[in-house]
């Protein structure tokens, strides 16, 4: 076992958690843009209504573990209820619309794919991979981050508390 003095553990735990330094920023749902993929709308944060769980879930449409969460998450959109679910993506905006086609997203009313044109989510959270999963409650408060590939029940226990 290193002996280190306690202001040098300190020191190293900071050190470690220094990429959510801002943590505290993320607890209310932070001001980021997304661009819808026909490039119509401009979602800003500020303006998704309360009242619903939020899933955020930032990918990138080449992942596969970002393909194989976006197609448990649609076989299992009724277990989702009201939820609102936003797939946000900086990558080109071709490469989005083939994956919103090509996991027929249309079809469900609660999602919601766009690009992260400016970087302003991806600069509010610092995904350190993809897919990463925000959820929020109804009140827009964090409740949950997940970093790579979850269990779509797990997801589903995250929105119901």
């Amino acid at each position: 076992m290193i002996r280190l003095p306690k202001y040098l553990w300190l020191l190293l735990f900071v050190n470690c958690s220094s990429r959510y330094k801002n943590m505290s920023s993320l607890i209310v749902l932070p001001s980021f843009n997304i661009l819808s993929i026909d490039s119509s709308i401009c979602l800003r944060s500020e303006n998704i209504p309360s009242g619903y769980s939020l899933i955020f879930m930032y990918f990138s449409p080449s992942c596969e573990h970002c393909q194989k969460e976006i197609k448990e998450i649609v076989e299992n959109s009724q277990k989702f209820g009201t939820a609102k679910i936003y797939c946000i993506s900086n990558d080109p905006l071709e490469e989005i619309k083939h994956f919103y086609s090509q996991f027929h997203l249309s079809s469900n009313k609660n999602i919601v794919v766009g690009q992260d044109y400016n970087y302003t989510f991806y600069n509010h959270f610092l995904p350190p991979s993809v897919p990463f999963m925000a959820i929020y409650d109804n009140t827009k408060k964090l409740i949950k981050i997940y970093k790579g590939e979850v269990n779509v029940n797990s997801l589903v226990y995250s929105i119901q508390q």
